[in-house]
């Protein structure tokens, strides 16, 4: 089955054709300088391919699109035994000059003045790659002579007693003569004038009058401490000019656009210089319209597939679009719905998953994709592919998360402080896509504190079984227990808040509640700790197979379990249980 799973592998007849825009072209078709977050695979490329085709559709746009990943060499960027200014002056030139070379491929089709605005962009390429000349002195010689000026005088005079006097002298004054030569050498300097910069754009812009947009893919790509530098040059050298726009495609996790300086703020920041800023990963969360989310992404897969697949199906089973792929292809909508959960939002393992799970069904000898494929496939995905390069600090942290949220919460939900969202363990979680941000900013209003909000990887507790039902842990009240944070119309999450300890590998703390009418926050969180009742058996949090089956005996235990707590609860409780505003499938945790 082809698949390609990189948008710069395509053509741009077929990035734009294969594209299905989640509504976020409409955020970022202005003449604002932004910033596109998103993480690795969301498809940040793609948007950027479609949305430099979009532009150009008014005449008065030109598009620059720069891969930071190609400039010069990003390894030499990187290697920090070549001086920071020398690193950074070489990604200078090299920007500079992509610009050079992309606008002259656009200005010579310019209907008058296009030999002038090509003038100006040479000037701009010089300044960019040629250095510059700066005289100074090389040596300075000194010759001093000693003189003697000769001085003579002589002064006459009269008198009544001896008549005419006379009196002379002889003498010289010295006197030092200095002469001073100086050697000069012409020595080239690697220096950018911003002046020189702004007085080239001025004049092509006199000749070419058109907006330029320019696209930076792959920020996150230049190395850290370049990157608030890089954010420096463009802010002095391109965004003072009114018809240079700048947006920029970067991981959020892994980029820094500005440093301090003193008192002084070297860089871009963020919502001064650069701004409104847009998330493709919000317009993926599952959660926050599940229906929506799952039809968007079937019509991405069926957009995506290549070849002899896409003929196949249109032959055989005659589909046309992303319904039809589901109806050919999986046994049922839960089925692909799996799928949806399983890629959490990244359409790059959206794609992977699904052609491992297709492969496996037809290992199988099966015609079309079920549950236990995928979850097979996406447990394979995760360990293969996303926790592979997890250090063992990194990979104690999440299996620790998965004991604290997971088998002890019973819920893959919890908040975070936003104050801890740039903790090095989140970082990294993060980054391998095994901790996913669905929710940023939420206030919640018990405390009035803000929170990002966090998702467990399915596959991460795979071994462990999906979280319990909303009634299956004691304590938790409907009224103070729960929150939305995506929306007062979507399903409710237990609220559970990690503080930092419990980010520690070798560390057990959470804070768990509101429990009824308290929180409570502990260290080495004992099995009875949600509140006084009977002893949870392990098995509470549902434990499943590979294949994603249920033990008979661990089924009648937790049931026993659950069935006995019910003996304890009182009748407000079982009031509030059954109340038909606010059912437990609308506040459970999705299985």
């Amino acid at each position: 089955m082809e698949i390609v799973t990189r948008a710069e592998r395509e053509d741009l007849a077929r990035q734009v054709g294969s594209y299905i825009d989640p509504g976020i072209l409409l955020s970022l078709v202005n003449r604002n300088h932004q910033v596109l977050y998103g993480r690795r695979g969301t498809g940040k490329s793609h948007v950027f391919a479609v949305l430099g085709a979009r532009l150009r559709e008014k005449a008065d746009n030109l598009t620059v699109f720069v891969d930071l990943q190609k400039l010069g060499g990003v390894k030499q960027f990187a290697n920090s035994e070549i001086p920071l200014g020398q690193r950074c002056f070489a990604l200078y030139q090299d920007l500079l000059s992509w610009m050079v070379n992309s606008l002259s491929a656009h200005v010579v089709d310019l209907p008058a003045n296009a030999d002038k605005a090509l003038e100006a962009l040479d000037r701009l390429g010089r300044i960019a790659t040629e250095p510059l000349l700066t005289e100074r002195p090389k040596s300075r010689k000194v010759k001093a002579t000693d003189k003697r000026e000769a001085q003579r005088s002589i002064e006459l005079g009269a008198s009544s007693k001896s008549g005419f006097t006379a009196k002379g002298t002889i003498g010289g004054k010295p006197s030092t003569e200095r002469e001073e030569t100086t050697e000069s050498v012409v020595v080239p300097e690697d220096v950018i004038l911003y002046p020189d910069v702004h007085g080239v754009f001025d004049e092509f812009f006199r000749y070419a009058p058109r907006h330029v947009y320019l696209l930076l893919d792959e920020w996150s790509a230049v190395p850290l401490d370049v990157q608030p530098h890089l954010a420096d040059f463009v802010k002095r050298a391109l965004v003072p000019h009114k018809r240079v726009v700048v947006k920029i495609a970067a991981l959020e996790q892994r980029s820094v656009f500005s440093e301090r300086i003193g008192s002084a703020v070297a860089g871009l920041e963020l919502g001064a210089d650069v701004g409104p800023n847009v998330s493709l990963d919000e317009y993926y969360v599952y959660d926050r319209d599940p229906d929506a989310v799952t039809q968007l992404c079937a019509d991405i897969l069926f957009e995506h597939l290549r070849g002899d697949a896409a003929a196949h199906l249109m032959d055989v089973y005659g589909v046309t679009d992303g319904n039809g792929l589901i109806d050919a292809m999986f046994v049922s909508r839960d089925a692909f719905g799996e799928l949806v959960e399983s890629a959490e939002g990244v359409i790059r393992d959206l794609i992977n998953v699904f052609a491992a799970a297709a492969l496996g069904a037809r290992v199988l000898q099966r015609d079309r994709i079920d549950r236990e494929d995928v979850v097979e496939a996406a447990r394979k995905w995760f360990n293969g592919n996303k926790t592979s390069e997890l250090n063992g600090e990194v990979r104690g942290a999440l299996e620790q998360l998965v004991d604290l949220v997971v088998t002890r919460g019973c819920s893959r939900y919890f908040l975070l402080p936003v104050k801890l969202q740039r903790h090095s363990i989140v970082d990294r979680l993060y980054d391998a896509r095994v901790l996913h941000l669905v929710r940023s900013g939420f206030m919640d209003p018990a405390d009035n504190r803000y929170y990002n909000v966090y998702a467990i990887d399915r596959a991460a507790y795979a071994h462990t079984g999906d979280p319990g039902d909303a009634e299956s842990v004691p304590g938790f009240s409907h009224v103070g227990g729960w929150v939305r944070p995506f929306g007062p119309e979507r399903k409710a999450i237990r609220r559970i808040e990690l503080t930092e300890k419990a980010l520690a590998a070798e560390s057990e703390t959470v804070t768990v509640g509101p429990l009824g009418d308290f929180s409570f926050t502990v260290d080495a969180v004992p099995d009875d700790a949600f509140e006084s009742s009977p002893k949870r058996p392990a098995n509470a949090v549902r434990r499943t197979d590979a294949r994603g089956g249920r033990n008979d005996a661990e089924r009648d235990e937790a049931t026993e379990w659950n069935d006995d707590l019910d003996d304890d609860l009182t009748a407000e409780d079982e009031a509030d249980r059954e109340d038909p505003n606010e059912s437990p499938g609308d506040v459970a945790p999705r299985s």
